[in-house]
Parts: structure tokens; C-alpha cells; sequence
């Protein structure tokens, strides 16, 4: 149950950052990892467990 707070809190935090920086790639990064995170984290522990 905690782990999308997390997730979400890294998310805002690199979308901050890119922000303040005035960054783009850090923005897109966030973007990235708010889409991706689930689907990358699967494959990971798929590939783990083979």
C-alpha cells in the first residue's frame, strides 16, 4: 500500500528538481518513470525469478 506513495513522492521529487533546474530531460525522466516504473520493476523480478 505504501509502495505508489513512495513511488510517487520519487516522481515529484524529479519533476521538481527538473523544474527548478530548469531541465527538460529531468522532467521527461520523471514522465518516464511514472509510466514505466510498474511494467520495468516486473520484468526485472521476472527476470530475477527465472
Amino acid at each position: 500500500m505504501a509502495q505508489p506513495l513512495v513511488e510517487n513522492l520519487l516522481q515529484r521529487r524529479f519533476a521538481s528538481f527538473g523544474l527548478l533546474s530548469n531541465t527538460a530531460a529531468l522532467i521527461i525522466d520523471a514522465m518516464i518513470i511514472a509510466l514505466l516504473m510498474l511494467p520495468i520493476r516486473g520484468l526485472a523480478f521476472g527476470v530475477l525469478q527465472a
